[in-house]
């Protein structure tokens, strides 16, 4: 673990709150904080545009209430709806208000939201013959025999080890994926190292 080195002079309470800032930042994954930035100007828009709400922070559990309401109404998903709320606890609970979101009825609402709009979900696990279908249709989605062949290798591999699609698929967040040094193939076996 790192340590920064000690200071000559004691920082001043501006510096502190810059630091104290950017550890709450930093509390939040960098997804967390870009879903948080959005749900926020949603709870913004929505005061100015249905409430022509001046004031809008902190809330109350009457103004949740009908903001809980609105988005049900705007057709939004219940976990969409969970996220939004978990959003505005958080910044209540960062700038040391009252936490509305705690009350019992906005827990509540959100039961009832999740009752009459339950999430689905909708994934299912792949069959042989899903990854059969797959393995032929691989052909077709690319006119380049090898990326063909690539597609069946990934496939193929992802269902008999029963990998997440993160393990084997490389994106700048992913710093734990399969390398080409994971990989060794012999005259009869091939073996694949997980280093996470």
């Amino acid at each position: 673990m790192a340590t920064a080195p000690p200071r000559a002079d004691p920082p001043t309470p501006d510096a502190l709150e810059t630091t104290m800032n950017t550890l709450l930042l930093a509390s939040l994954a960098p997804s967390s904080r870009e879903t948080y930035a959005r749900e926020f100007r949603r709870y913004q828009d929505y005061s100015e545009s249905v409430l022509g709400a001046a004031r809008i922070f902190p809330a109350t559990v009457a103004m949740l209430s009908r903001y809980i309401a609105y988005m049900f109404e705007s057709g939004l998903a219940s976990s969409t709806i969970r996220t939004a709320i978990s959003c505005l606890s958080f910044f209540h609970k960062v700038l040391q208000q009252t936490d509305p979101c705690d009350s019992f009825v906005i827990k509540k609402l959100l039961q009832g939201v999740s009752r009459e709009r339950p999430s689905l979900d909708i994934r299912v696990p792949i069959t042989i013959t899903m990854l059969t279908n797959l393995i032929d249709t691989a052909g077709r989605v690319t006119s380049d025999a090898y990326t063909a062949v690539l597609f069946r290798a990934v496939f193929s591999l992802a269902y008999f080890a029963l990998l997440r699609q993160s393990v084997f698929t490389f994106t700048p967040k992913s710093a734990h994926c399969l390398t080409m040094a994971d990989i060794v193939l012999t005259s009869t076996n091939l073996h694949v190292t997980f280093t996470s």
